[in-house]
């Protein structure tokens, strides 16, 4: 009977070991928590993010002296800049979700209320020659409007221009822009507009899926670089949202899971 239990628990022993083990087929579960961790550290860390913020800056002045050498319309010119990622760096509350494990907007109030975020490299230089050309700079930002005061501190600490009241326009209710743009619209010509989301640049971007985003991209191909100035953001963005439909309310391993189903490999033999 000894020998009989003793195989038994043996037996068991063995069974659990092999529990244990993972499969090869099976795919260990992801950590969300460090799922934009290379996104977050391209922006911190890389010389080629910098690279294409100076880019997209330089060849903005390029053509803001083209617009320039233009005859002049019967109202003034105007640049409009997005904040989050096109002239202020967020970088450091996306790292701190990292490491704090946490999700948006766990943190996002305090990060502003700090009114420390950095300037996007080239933006205060591109933006301060516009100011002196007698180009009035508007600031369109999805912020809410309760974040105004800690925002307006911080644009003026890292040094942009023309930032008041009446050239910071926030979101009130809603997160279209189009009403914004069209209000600066009736005392200016447009003439550039910055972003880091389409939703930056057209309406027609909101919403939709992206097979639509990339198919509205072709269609207005000749305006970037010309009117359209778009800043990289590979850390958040309407283009993720678009791979999980805009449902925001998912969790993070929804998310995610959404988010692997775009992928597009190759066979292999």
């Amino acid at each position: 009977m000894k020998n009989i239990f003793f195989y038994f628990l043996l037996i068991l022993f063995l069974s659990g070991c092999n529990s244990l083990t993972p499969s090869k087929s099976v795919v260990a579960d992801p950590d969300f928590s460090n799922e934009n961790i290379k996104a977050v550290l391209y922006m911190q860390k890389a010389a080629e993010y910098r690279a294409l913020c100076y880019q997209t800056f330089n060849s903005a002045q390029i053509m803001l002296d083209n617009y320039l050498r233009r005859m002049k319309v019967s109202k003034p010119y105007a640049i409009v800049v997005d904040i989050d990622e096109t002239v202020l760096d967020n970088s450091p509350h996306a790292a701190q979700s990292i490491l704090d494990a946490t999700l948006y907007p766990v943190g996002w109030a305090a990060w502003i209320g700090q009114a420390s975020a950095r300037a996007i490299p080239g933006a205060v230089e591109f933006l301060s020659y516009a100011d002196r050309q007698g180009v009035t700079v508007f600031y369109i930002s999805n912020r809410k409007e309760e974040f105004r005061n800690p925002t307006l501190q911080n644009l003026k600490l890292a040094g942009f221009p023309g930032v008041k009241e009446e050239t910071v326009l926030l979101r009130h209710d809603g997160n279209g822009k189009e009403p914004r743009r069209e209000k600066v619209g009736q005392t200016h010509e447009i003439i550039m507009l910055f972003g880091d989301n389409m939703n930056d640049f057209l309406p027609d971007f909101e919403q939709v899926p992206p097979a639509v985003r990339r198919a509205l991209t072709d269609q207005y191909r000749n305006e970037f670089g010309r009117r359209f100035f778009v800043l990289p953001n590979p850390s958040y963005g309407d283009w993720e949202g678009a791979l999980y439909d805009y449902n925001h309310s998912l969790t993070a391993r929804e998310k995610a899971e959404a988010k692997r189903k775009h992928l597009v490999g190759f066979k292999t033999e």
